[in-house]
């Protein structure tokens, strides 16, 4: 049953890039690519920050097809954004594991303090 549920998901995956590789070809034809770019830009940090995007992987994936076609000055701004806000989460995990190890350190510190 598992194994059915992977090739659902790789399936969706595939169809998923090739939908993303369909968009991007048609940027092509589009004029005014730095005006495409400002309203994805502004876009994708609206999605990021709000945690409105189905899938961060679509989203990189987007990202180097962009970078393929356009050039890595294109997309470096944007990538950026993503790499930023991985990094922050990251931080903030660590953070959390940290939070409680501070606290019982903190506990056991003063009681040493306040124990003679």
């Amino acid at each position: 049953m598992k194994r059915g549920c992977g090739v659902c998901v790789y399936v969706l995956l595939q169809a998923v890039e090739e939908t993303l590789d369909k968009v991007v070809r048609l940027l092509a034809y589009i004029a005014d690519k730095d005006l495409f770019a400002e309203f994805y830009r502004k876009k994708l940090s609206r999605r990021l920050l709000f945690d409105k995007c189905a899938n961060e992987e679509h989203e990189r994936v987007m990202l180097q097809a962009l970078k393929q076609q356009f050039g890595a000055q294109f997309t470096s701004k944007m990538e950026g954004m993503v790499t930023d806000l991985q990094l922050a989460r990251d931080n903030q995990q660590v953070s959390l594991m940290m939070l409680p190890k501070e606290k019982e350190t903190r506990h056991t510190t003063s009681r040493l303090f306040f124990s003679r």
